[in-house]
């Protein structure tokens, strides 16, 4: 069976641009459409948009792209971005080539229907603004970053059903265009990002937990993610 991204590939075989050819989001190669692939490669890790990471590992090879990878010079935050990806894609590339994927679950997204009332407690918030209180929690993380809303974010995900889609969903939605990068959300929860300088904590809701329980929380959550996003679109599900 040949995977779609290749499939598409094929198709696309004689598109005048790599990037259109890839299927890549951007026109990375916009200013010359003879670039080099080790010069497109690193274009795209510098970017870091993980669906294009991807693509360019299904194409290329995950052993081509971390040769290049090494090459590059990027900032201490973007190696840290990018040494998760590469690691998550190669991962879902081993669970393809081994036959594991057929039982694990898809990515499936909770409609968000924005529901009227938002109450929130000490520590805690009703069911009745779940829908709500994820959209307020995933786009103020862009403005400020307070533990207390990390946490909330992990019970949100951990108890309640809500995953990463539908946040990356909500800040799609609701974030100004120039504001909807999803690796500087996974950045904050993860502790890539630190909180805020004059963070208060969990002193005024009197909470038990330190901030390092709640980053391995999303550390598995974004790892677990990104397995998947490859694995659909290495088949065309995504």
């Amino acid at each position: 069976m040949v995977p779609a991204w290749l499939f598409t590939a094929v198709q696309q075989v004689d598109a005048p641009r790599k990037s259109v050819k890839l299927g890549l989001s951007g026109g990375y190669d916009w200013s010359n459409p003879n670039i080099r692939d080790d010069v497109l490669i690193a274009k795209v890790l510098e970017v870091h948009k993980f669906e294009d990471v991807a693509r360019v590992c299904f194409y290329y090879g995950v052993a081509k792209v971390k040769r290049v990878f090494k090459r590059c010079e990027f900032g201490q935050m973007t190696r840290a971005i990018l040494t998760r990806m590469l690691g998550n894609i190669s991962k879902s590339l081993i669970e393809i080539q081994a036959g594991n994927t057929d039982d694990k679950p898809r990515l499936k997204s909770r409609r968000l229907k924005l529901a009227s009332r938002l109450e929130i407690g000490e520590g805690h918030f009703d069911g009745l603004g779940l829908d709500e209180l994820v959209i307020k929690k995933s786009i103020g993380v862009y403005d400020r970053v307070r533990s207390q809303d990390i946490f909330d974010l992990m019970v949100l995900t951990r108890d309640h059903g809500y995953t990463l889609k539908d946040i990356f969903a909500a800040i799609d939605a609701y974030q100004p265009i120039r504001h909807k990068d999803p690796e500087h959300f996974k950045s904050v929860v993860t502790g890539l990002i630190p909180v805020d300088g004059n963070d208060e904590g969990f002193s005024s809701i009197r909470l038990n937990v330190k901030m390092e329980e709640v980053y391995t929380h999303f550390k598995k959550l974004v790892n677990d993610y990104e397995v998947m996003v490859a694995q659909e679109l290495w088949t065309g599900g995504a």
